[in-house]
């Protein structure tokens, strides 16, 4: 009885653990996400490379999809809004139109833009 007493307990804690690291997570993209959003308008050409230095792709490819979508993240309003993070706790996803996705990855404790995904009417 003692030794299952133990083991929920441990499973208890850890699972509380995993919360209050996920609750940091997001707060910290969060702040990431806000800061790149509430720039936006403002932002030059250089600072927004600064952004995207890890992106996967090509920098050209993902300054095109930022110009493609500049209204979009312009207006967007990101005070409401939560970054969706994965189970690993260290990629967010901006859902910033039905046609653009922003996704934020974390890198040596900072977080950057790795990913524009851009869908397409067909």
């Amino acid at each position: 009885m003692k030794k299952l007493t133990f083991t929920i307990s441990g499973i208890i804690l850890l699972i509380t653990l995993y919360f209050v690291l996920r609750h940091k997570a997001i707060i910290s993209a969060d702040i990431a996400a806000d800061s790149f959003f509430a720039n936006f308008p403002y932002t030059e050409n250089i600072l927004l490379t600064q952004h995207l230095k890890n992106v996967k792709t090509d920098h050209s490819n993902a300054l095109a999809i930022i110009e493609n979508n500049k209204e979009a993240i312009t207006n967007f309003s990101y005070e409401n809004i939560k970054a969706a993070l994965n189970l690993f706790l260290n990629e967010a996803t901006v859902e910033v139109s039905w046609h653009l996705n922003i996704i934020f990855s974390k890198f040596d404790d900072e977080w950057f833009i790795t990913k524009l995904d851009q869908f397409e009417k067909k």
